[in-house]
């Protein structure tokens, strides 16, 4: 308007990391079909990656339809995103210039693994119809080894040295607890069940602290590169939703919890997921920043909802804090129609 120039946003990313830790072909039948539902319900212009996980994570190379091709990674360790970009390029992980932290590096090649949904819809297609369970052998009456955490880093560094600040979301596809790695919610044998209400009121859940440390430092890179993280989980048992509250909350992402993905109300609810608006386009937003100002009568105590602390200063911020607090801005990695905040403020006198 005015002789202004519309810029257009850029089109949306979607990173499937998707378990491969299921006990049946119903359940896998089940997950197929919802995998290949979502293609047909994103945009055409969509960029999509694609990941699956077990014992080891693999992040799948999109650039050839003729063969497949797979980069695997430990499922016992975090993945950043200089070990990334060292493990794709083959080359050693530079030193940051100067001794000071220059940002996240930036990977040439992403064309590989984050292609154009209609580049590479065929691609993908065949990498779910022959999707199998995790290869790795289950000793009885123990659980697979499931590294939920590793492959939650391979998606986290993949868009982080991609395209950090593109909106985009990392839907993960659960079965199951984490088991291994950066995130272990319970250990692999059946004897030891899973941590349980009187457990984190005794603050005696063996791997509490250190699962949900682990998670709510993927978040301010999450909300800072512009990437919701939601949980799409089919399982009958827990799989560690409390140790990925934050996560999940702070990015905006969406937790959608059943027990089979046969179950009817799943795939309704699914496709609800990619709802469009009367443009035509998703009813999703990236990448926001709220910022709160006041008048010198009052000032800002902080706010409850998906977001978090931009840590800005002004005499608009109290000294009191409510929610998150502290700062007269917040960042919001997604935001949809329903997504609400409160804020709070408190008089001078």
């Amino acid at each position: 308007a005015g002789g202004g120039v519309l810029t257009m946003a850029p089109p949306p990313v979607f990173v499937y990391v998707v378990d491969t830790c299921i006990s049946t072909e119903k359940e896998l039948e089940g997950l197929r079909d919802a995998l290949l539902m979502s293609f047909n319900l994103l945009p055409e212009n969509a960029q999509v990656g694609f990941i699956t996980f077990g014992t080891t994570v693999q992040l799948h190379d999109l650039s050839s339809s003729e063969f497949s091709r797979v980069y695997a990674f430990r499922g016992s360790k975090e993945v950043t995103s200089a070990q990334l970009v060292s493990f794709l390029t083959h080359t050693a992980t530079p030193p940051p210039a100067g001794g000071k932290n220059e940002g996240p590096p930036v990977l040439v090649d992403s064309h590989r693994y984050l292609g154009t949904l209609s580049e590479v819809e065929l691609t993908l297609t065949s990498l779910v119809d022959t999707l199998r369970p995790d290869p790795w052998a289950v000793l009885p009456n123990h659980r697979p080894l499931r590294a939920t955490g590793a492959a939650l880093s391979v998606a986290v560094s993949l868009l982080e040295c991609t395209l950090r600040g593109y909106g985009g979301r990392i839907m993960m596809f659960l079965s199951g607890p984490c088991t291994q790695g950066p995130g272990q919610t319970v250990s692999v044998d059946l004897a030891d069940p899973i941590r349980g209400h009187n457990e984190l009121k005794s603050d005696s859940a063996p791997f509490w602290h250190k699962s949900r440390k682990f998670f709510d430092s993927l978040l301010p890179r999450c909300v800072s590169n512009g990437h919701a993280v939601d949980a799409i989980v089919g399982s009958l048992d827990q799989v560690g939703v409390a140790e990925m509250k934050s996560l999940i909350q702070g990015t905006g992402g969406t937790l959608l919890f059943f027990d089979s993905f046969q179950a009817p109300a799943f795939r309704g609810s699914f496709q609800r997921f990619f709802q469009r608006g009367p443009d035509g386009h998703l009813q999703i937003a990236f990448n926001a920043t709220m910022e709160v100002q006041t008048t010198q009568d009052w000032k800002v105590v902080g706010v409850i909802g998906p977001c978090v602390s931009r840590n800005k200063k002004s005499s608009s911020v109290a000294e009191s804090e409510v929610g998150i607090g502290g700062t007269c801005q917040w960042g919001m990695a997604a935001l949809d129609p329903n997504t609400t905040f409160a804020i709070y403020f408190e008089p001078v006198s």
